[in-house]
């Protein structure tokens, strides 16, 4: 039994033990060629912690039931090696990652997937609860590192309070969960929902306010309304390619952990008491309105930005809330649609935040106005980041637009008029997005600005052009990835 757990864990095991080399190691025995050393350690991290992944393979739960090993969690695991590995090689001479915080920084893009990806595998809603406090706690952390500005220890102050907030919240949401049902384990709860017997309206209230309360802290890890607050702070004040993966990964982490609770939980055939509540549409309509709210506020508040980093901070909470769209649907076919929508995020949110890296290391800051004339400066990065841009407006032939577009076919396929308005929401957003997505094209190709050539490198260089052709590629010929989808959400039919 251990060793069968110790393999199945095996990719979060090495994760950790990569991440801890890396600490000791290159703490101990810094040299001249320390940040290039570092990057060929830290690639070298990752590739192990990828073969590992191929191999453990098999499904099934262990650890007494806690962590479930199938093709969802794999599909999330690739997810979240594919973010750490662009981060990595974005780390690489970055102004905002000096060599002394090197080792400390990769460590913690290891520590970073290992909580992420056991969050996707919890079985048991206090080792979900754990896993996310960890990945918290290192986003908290990585948010900080970027020493001596004082806006990162600001972001980093405001990031742990709104953390601590949401935590209490959940925490006391799974107290009420644990008292009601009498366990934590994911399928004695769903049990306890099926076999519950009638109730009075008290406890119905507090079934529905269980619910709404460990909802809080995935709002909170989405960035959704109304625990959005420390995105911009932290976006904008944190080390460029830390919150590049925390825009990503921390997203797929929360989503896929989500999405297996109201799964396993809450989404079984209604029973005639208390819990009916849990088990019929109400926790939906919640998800629904707070995606609506999220949605539009993301989009409206980042038409006034200037700065690039917080713009895409309110892109990204706008982003958050079509991923919130699909989740509200729950069927097989708005899980495929979200699922998608996540692979396309990735590939689009990525290559949009290496791009504003890319001028903010050069110039000093991630201003607008540091933008004019791009197009002159590099052909190639400005070319890369409108395809980026595109995308996430959800303009064909772009992945963007693939994704959205599965994720408001389910959506309207769900039925009823509050998921046909939640669709209309989103597409009137998506014509918000577009305003201040091609203001910054304009900026780069319309605007005329004496400017010397943009360094780039050839290894950001490769990696640009390697994100700007999957944009274009997956939103031309999607059917692989449509594939891959439908593998890694069978167990959830």
């Amino acid at each position: 039994m251990i060793s069968s757990d110790l393999a199945t864990l095996a990719p979060e095991i090495l994760a950790v033990f990569a991440g801890t080399i890396l600490l000791i190691g290159f703490s101990a025995a810094r040299s001249r060629r320390g940040p290039r050393a570092l990057l060929l350690a830290a690639s070298a991290g990752v590739l192990a912690v990828l073969a590992a992944t191929l191999l453990a393979a098999g499904n099934g739960t262990f650890s007494d039931g806690m962590l479930v090993s199938d093709p969802f969690s794999r599909f999330f695991r690739y997810i979240l090696l594919a973010a750490i590995g662009c981060a990595v090689v974005f780390s690489s001479r970055s102004r905002e990652v000096p060599e002394r915080i090197g080792p400390e920084y990769h460590a913690f893009l290891l520590y970073f997937f290992a909580a992420a990806s056991l969050m996707t595998m919890a079985n048991n809603i206090l080792l979900l609860f754990l896993s996310m406090e960890v990945l918290s706690i290192l986003s908290y952390v990585g948010v900080s590192l970027n020493l001596g500005v004082h806006r990162s220890t600001e972001a980093g102050i405001k990031y742990v309070i709104y953390g601590a907030v949401a935590t209490a919240i959940m925490l006391f949401g799974v107290s009420f969960l644990y008292g009601m049902t009498g366990s934590l384990d994911y399928a004695a709860i769903r049990g306890a929902i099926r076999n519950a017997s009638p109730d009075s309206a008290v406890a119905q209230t507090l079934a529905v306010l269980t619910i709404g309360l460990i909802l809080a802290g995935f709002f909170f890890k989405l960035a959704a309304v109304p625990f959005y607050a420390w995105a911009p702070d932290a976006y904008e004040g944190g080390p460029t390619p830390f919150v590049a993966l925390l825009s990503v990964a921390s997203k797929a982490a929360a989503v896929g952990a989500l999405v297996r609770l109201l799964f396993t939980v809450f989404a079984s055939e209604p029973s005639p008491g208390v819990y009916r509540v849990m088990a019929n549409a109400d926790w939906r309509v919640l998800i629904g309105a707070v995606a609506a709210v999220t949605m539009t506020f993301g989009n409206l508040a980042a038409i006034p930005q200037r700065n690039l980093k917080r713009l895409l901070a309110y892109s990204s909470i706008a982003h958050a809330g079509y991923l919130l769209m699909g989740i509200s649907a729950l069927s097989s076919e708005s899980v495929s649609a979200v699922l998608i929508y996540l692979v396309a995020y990735l590939i689009m949110n990525l290559g949009a935040f290496f791009c504003v890296q890319i001028v903010g290391d050069a110039a000093g800051d991630e201003d607008i106005s540091r933008f004019e004339g791009l197009a002159r400066q590099s052909p190639l990065v400005s070319a890369c980041f409108a395809a980026f841009l595109l995308s996430l407006t959800g303009i064909p032939p772009f992945v963007g637009f693939v994704g959205k577009f599965y994720i408001f076919a389910a959506v309207i396929r769900q039925g009823g008029p509050g998921y046909i308005l939640l669709a209309i929401i989103g597409g009137l957003n998506s014509v918000v997005a577009l305003f201040y997505y091609a203001r910054i094209i304009r900026a780069m190709y319309l605007t005329d600005r004496e400017t010397a050539p943009l360094p780039v490198g050839w290894l950001r260089a490769s990696l640009i052009c390697g994100l700007g052709a999957a944009v274009v590629l997956f939103g031309i010929f999607w059917s692989a990835l449509l594939d891959a989808v439908l593998a890694a959400s069978t167990l959830l039919k």
